[in-house]
C-alpha cells in the first residue's frame, strides 16, 4: 500500500496546489512526516489517513482500490491508538468501560505481535 499512498497523497496535494508544509500545518504534523508519507518511508495510521483524505478531498477507498494487498497492521494500530486516546468509545450502541477498551486493545496487540 505504500506505493499507492505516496503517489496518491503527493498527486492530490499538488492538484490542490498546496505545499508539504501547508498540508502539515492543516494536519498538525511536521512537514517531514508528510515528506516521509510521500516517499513511502512511513505510513500514516488509520486516523491520520482519514484526516489526510478529508484535507485533500479524496475518498479513502482510493487507497485500497489500487492495492492488491490490504495491510491490516496500520488499521489495527490505529484502532489501538484510538481505544487508548478516546474517552468514550461505543461498540454495538454501548459505551465501553475502560476495562473493555483495555481488553480489546490487548487482544489487538496479541494479534499484531503473534509470530
Amino acid at each position: 500500500m505504500k506505493n499507492v499512498l505516496k503517489h496518491t497523497i503527493k498527486s492530490a496535494r499538488k492538484r490542490l496546489g498546496i505545499t508539504q508544509r501547508e498540508l502539515a500545518e492543516k494536519l498538525s504534523v511536521s512537514p517531514s512526516a508528510i515528506g516521509m508519507y510521500e516517499q513511502g518511508r512511513r505510513e500514516p495510521n488509520c486516523r491520520m489517513l482519514s484526516e489526510i483524505c478529508s484535507v485533500l478531498k479524496i475518498p479513502s477507498q482510493e487507497f485500497f482500490q489500487k492495492s492488491n494487498v490490504f495491510n491490516a497492521n496500520s488499521v489495527l494500530n490505529g484502532l489501538i491508538e484510538y481505544l487508548n486516546s478516546e474517552k468514550e468509545v461505543a461498540l454495538n450502541g454501548e459505551i465501553l468501560s475502560k476495562q473493555k477498551k483495555d481488553n480489546i486493545a490487548y487482544i489487538l496487540n496479541l494479534i499484531l505481535n503473534d509470530k
